[in-house]
């Protein structure tokens, strides 16, 4: 974060921590990442039936050496929001498709 200090007679630019390469793996936010929430809602779409516990087993599978779409048991709350976030998102999808359908058929 940057923080800016001012004082009498000065203005000075504080670097609280510095950006590199490895932030995004040490990442210890307490919510999804981007790339977390992304990996999850595609997950939804491609198996709107599974449960959050499911989604996050079959990651684990088909992710196993990704450090940017593995989700730690910490976060099984935030992960439980987006599937059911996610799964009325596809299901509105779904019935408005279906609806276009029978009105253009």
């Amino acid at each position: 974060g940057i923080r800016i200090m001012v004082g009498p007679g000065f203005k000075q630019l504080d670097f609280c921590s510095q950006h590199n390469a490895n932030s995004h793996d040490e990442d210890k936010s307490k919510y999804l990442t981007y790339n977390q929430i992304i990996t999850v809602t595609d997950a939804v779409t491609v198996a709107p039936q599974f449960s959050a516990a499911k989604l996050s087993r079959n990651m684990q599978l088909a992710y196993p050496y990704s450090p940017s779409k593995k989700i730690e048991p910490a976060l099984l709350r935030s992960r439980q929001h987006i599937v059911r976030t996610s799964r009325a998102q596809f299901t509105v999808k779904q019935h408005f498709i279906t609806f276009i359908g029978r009105t253009h058929g």
